[in-house]
């Protein structure tokens, strides 16, 4: 998986060269349905992933970094 970050403006975008996978998530099967909720409470969404055998995965939003 690759990042393209936006350094530019949302009119006038600039990507960054790609990244490799800078969020550490793990890959998944075909078939992932994502979904966003603030499971622990702390005020910012954290992420779960369904895959189509019956597997979930969960990503704990640790901070969120601003520009």
């Amino acid at each position: 998986m690759q990042f393209y970050e936006n350094t530019g403006t949302i009119t006038a975008p600039l990507f960054a060269p790609p990244q490799q996978d800078p969020f550490g998530l793990i890959p998944v099967q075909q078939y992932a349905w994502p979904a966003f909720a603030d499971i622990d409470n702390d005020g910012d969404p954290d992420l779960f992933e369904g895959v189509y055998y019956g597997n979930m995965l969960y990503y704990e939003n640790t901070g969120i970094q601003r520009k």
